[in-house]
């Protein structure tokens, strides 16, 4: 308001000054202002875009208003192009990170799921030499040791002429037995703290997934606003 008041003086006291000329009296106009005195874009406007002493002169005032006005709204619309620009390209790379991180997840989830099946199956052919080993019939579904049973069947007597059927005796194990009942059950150790460790990191995974995909789609929006926001100012 202050900077309006000021301009309307000046040219106040323009436009009195031609009107005294116009009359044939003295007047003594004030010393032009040197460019070097000039040290703000509102000095300039005040001292070559508001004073004019006919309608010529304010005609061409007009004119470089006129200009002044659409370099500046051209300007600004560049800025505002740029900067949309620029948003939308950090929201794309943000947008390509966490899809990154996404498909990254995904494959970790798909390598732990062929490594249980790799334990499964070491799990079983382990199972199913102990039993070539002892002579055990082993459940491969079994869900531990306890539900083995290391007792063979009982051996009948070849001899015909025993009379009276021995009772069954338990088999004493092999070498190879104790070897391989014993690595079935430190097999079996680990595959239980594996699928301990599994669930706890699958946990974390669901949360950094959702997440994840909270993130994704919360930048599509925002990538979209934005592009709608740059075709409304390209089109204006």
């Amino acid at each position: 308001m202050e900077i309006q008041i000021k301009d309307l003086s000046q040219q106040i006291r323009v436009l009195l000054m031609e009107l005294e000329e116009a009359r044939g009296n003295h007047v003594i106009r004030d010393e032009e202002v040197s460019s070097a005195d000039i040290s703000s874009s509102s000095e300039v406007i005040s001292q070559h875009l508001v004073s004019y002493r006919n309608i010529e002169e304010l005609q061409q005032q007009n004119q470089r208003l006129l200009v002044a006005l659409r370099e500046l709204g051209e300007t600004r619309e560049r800025e505002e192009q740029e900067t949309t620009s620029s948003k939308i390209t950090e929201l794309q790379l943000k947008l390509e990170s966490a899809l990154t991180e996404l498909e990254q997840l995904r494959e970790s989830r798909q390598h732990q799921m062929q490594l249980v099946d790799s334990i499964v199956r070491q799990r079983d052919m382990y199972r199913i030499l102990l039993s070539q080993t002892t002579g055990v019939v082993i459940p491969l579904q079994a869900s531990g040791l306890e539900d083995i049973s290391l007792m063979s069947t009982p051996k009948r007597s070849s001899t015909s002429q025993t009379v009276s059927t021995p009772a069954p005796v338990p088999i004493i194990e092999s070498a190879e037995a104790i070897e391989a009942k014993a690595a079935l059950k430190q097999l079996q150790e680990i595959f239980e703290n594996y699928k301990k460790e599994k669930a706890d990191n699958e946990k974390i995974q669901n949360e950094q997934l959702e997440k994840l995909q909270e993130q994704v789609t919360d930048l599509r929006s925002q990538n979209t606003k934005i592009s709608t926001q740059l075709d409304f100012a390209s089109k204006r």
